[in-house]
Order: C-alpha cells, then structure tokens, then sequence
C-alpha cells in the first residue's frame, strides 16, 4: 500500500523536524540498533504524546523531569508500506496483534523480525497499531530505502510538549481503560456462548489481545 498525509512525532525543542541524528543509534520496536534506524511517527498529536509518554516511564522519567520536547508534523508520500493494521495481513505473516504491540522481548524481537523481512521485500516503512494508545496507528519509516520511493516534508504544526499535555492524555487514558476493561468482560462471555453454539469458530487475534486485559 501507499501512505499519503500528515503524521507526527516528538522532537528536542527547536529541533528540525525531520531531525534523525538520535535515531540511527537508537535501538526501537521496528528497527535493529546499529544496523539500521527508524523514522516513528503517530498519526495523530494524540498517538506522538502517548509514545513519548511511554517511553518516558519506561526509562524511570517523570514528566515534569522531561527534555524539553516539541511536537511537531510532517507531510509525507511513501510506498510500498507494510500495513500491520490489516488482520489479514497479520494472519498472512502468522502474527497475533498482542504480539505487535507487547513489551516482552520475544514481542518486540518478533517485530524486528518482521522489519528485516519488510526491508528484504522492498518496504519503506510498516504501518502498525500503537502499543503505547489503544485504537492510535504509527507510521514506521525506514531512513535508508530507495529515495525515489520517499516524499517528506515538514509540517504547519509545531508545539511544545508541556507536563499538562501527558499527564491529561494518562487521565484521558485510564478512563478510557475503565470503559476497557467492562468491553472486555462482555467480550468474555460472548466468547463462552460462541464456544458453545459455534465451537469451530477459531478466536481472532484482537479477542486474543483483549483476553490478556484482564
């Protein structure tokens, strides 16, 4: 598939928005550290806050202690894009949702596996669900394909990320989880009549993810 429209991501204030001197060393979900790196990018404000939000408690950073960040937008055309989103195309690659989105080391080595394959194939990037806002997507770009196949362009948009901005989206977040977790109860016991009037019928991946909810 082709993607065309705006993203965005979470830079050092005042930096270009393309900026992505951190990024070829870094080590992320999509892409091997010091092999090669990965443009991340939300398709909403809301997704880059959630994605910077996540990775500020991974490392033990509270938002108040945050570098000083700016959310800013980019323009893009890309193509071909690996779309993770698509359950067919997960069910093709024999992956499960909770997989592309888990935080275990078998999970995240099990999407670098899927990057190595994606750039063997000609892809510039993978479209997948975000792990850090249920219901957000990430546009993923690798930095070293075919030029030809990339059009980027910075954005109208540029804002500073301010403590306000994250603690509101995890206030936003947990309400959202408490109306979560009672989908999820209900999705149980539509899974235990299924069982028993239809018993053939396989589970999909995202039943498979909610179930590890609660």
């Amino acid at each position: 598939m082709s993607f065309a429209g705006t993203v965005w991501r979470i830079v050092p204030a005042n930096a270009f928005a393309l900026h992505v001197g951190y990024i070829l060393r870094a080590r992320g979900r999509w892409n091997r550290e010091g092999v090669y790196g990965c443009l991340y990018c939300a398709l909403t404000p809301e997704g880059a806050l959630a994605e910077w939000a996540k990775y500020l408690r991974a490392v033990g950073v509270p938002v108040e202690a945050s570098a000083p960040r700016d959310l800013v937008s980019l323009e893009l055309r890309v193509e071909p894009v690996l779309d993770l989103t698509s359950a067919a195309v997960r069910r093709k690659l024999g992956v499960q949702l909770a997989t592309i989105t888990g935080d275990a080391p078998e999970d995240l080595e099990s999407c670098r596996a899927i990057a190595d394959l994606a750039r063997q194939q000609g892809y510039v990037g993978i479209l997948s669900p975000s792990a850090a806002l249920p219901g957000s997507t990430n546009l993923n770009l690798f930095v070293d394909g075919r030029a030809d196949r990339y059009h980027l362009d910075v954005g109208a948009d540029r804002v500073a990320v301010t403590p306000q901005m994250l603690q509101e989206l995890g206030s936003q977040f947990a309400n959202g989880a408490e109306q979560l977790v009672s989908i999820v109860r209900l999705v149980h016991f539509l899974r235990q009549v299924v069982a028993v009037v239809h018993p053939s019928i396989e589970q999909s991946d995202e039943l498979h993810l909610l179930s590890t909810i609660v």
